[in-house]
């Protein structure tokens, strides 16, 4: 059975970055000093992913920079809350819990066949993915 993905595009150089430190971390017997490093890149993955979700569609959608601007505060302020409380309790989790977490990031990163990639959004393209889908 397939499993369907639902993600976002990060660029190569993050996807570099989190493969070698997830090697690191994942070869390391005590996990718990690459705890802020993982927390580091999991901000960053957010940044990535909130903007990938909400800003392109917006953008795309040509909503107002005025709009736009105001749906960045407003995430910028719960992602500030989050990540405070996030940042205290990866550092609190130990080995088992890391590796946990380690896990989630390698399984979370796959890899896209460069014909699939959604900067192609012909009426081609789309058509060939709705009849390609399971």
């Amino acid at each position: 059975m397939r499993k369907k993905i639902f993600g976002f595009h990060i660029s190569p150089e993050l996807a570099t970055r989190l493969q070698m430190l997830l090697d690191k971390v994942e070869a390391a017997s005590d996990k718990r000093p690459f705890a802020m490093e993982l927390f580091g890149i999991i901000e960053e993955l957010a940044d990535a992913g909130l903007a990938y979700f909400f800003i392109k569609p917006l953008k795309k959608a040509k909503i107002g920079g005025l709009t736009i601007k105001a749906v960045e505060m407003a995430m910028n302020m719960g992602k500030s809350a989050v990540l405070k409380i996030g940042k205290g309790v990866i550092k609190g989790m130990d080995n088992g819990q890391l590796a946990v977490v380690i896990e989630m990031l390698r399984e979370s990163l796959t890899e896209q066949m460069a014909k699939h990639a959604p900067e192609k959004t012909d009426e081609k393209t789309d058509e060939n993915n709705e009849n390609n889908k399971d």
